[in-house]
């Protein structure tokens, strides 16, 4: 008896309630979304520096496999200050050029997903002169650049390259 009364009254909710929960499933909602956009971005950081660690580890083996003793003089004839070479790809090949020159028209930077990685070189002699070493190894640090709305990010690795005596 008291269920059929209760079904019988026609009690509703009042539009202030409504809109109070709206709100607050809102702010739950929002806050739910704000993290997956966080996520997001997240993700599309470490992609990106990925392919930026793959792109450097492909310039050091590609400085691995050319002459010693050319990289070694080029090095030396580097500027102290500063001295540094850029890589690009000119005729689908990487080619390097010191920070003073101006890189061939038809050279342009690494791109991979519609993104552009440019790539930098340097080294330092006075490392293994301190210890003896430059006959055998040329340390080489290899960096990689890239912006994600106009914020510059960087990657490093530094590697060797032997001579071809220890090859």
């Amino acid at each position: 008896m008291k269920a059929i009364k209760l079904l019988r009254k026609q009690e509703g909710l009042t539009l202030i309630e409504v809109l109070l929960s709206i709100t607050i499933l809102s702010i739950i909602l929002f806050s739910f979304m704000r993290f997956f956009l966080q996520a997001g971005n997240f993700t599309n950081l470490n992609e990106k520096k990925t392919v930026a660690v793959n792109v450097a580890r492909n310039v050091l083996m590609f400085m691995k496999q050319q002459s010693f003793i050319e990289i070694k003089d080029k090095i030396a004839k580097l500027p102290e200050e500063n001295g540094h070479f850029n890589l690009y790809i000119c005729d689908n090949k990487y080619q390097y050029f010191n920070n003073t020159e101006t890189p061939l028209t038809s050279c342009k930077s690494i791109q991979i997903n519609n993104e552009d990685y440019k790539v930098s070189l340097y080294s330092n002699l006075e490392d293994c002169k301190a210890e003896g070493n430059c006959n055998y190894y040329i340390p080489i640090t290899v960096e990689v650049r890239w912006s994600i709305r106009d914020k510059i990010y960087k990657t490093t690795i530094d590697g060797t390259i032997e001579s071809e005596d220890l090859r």
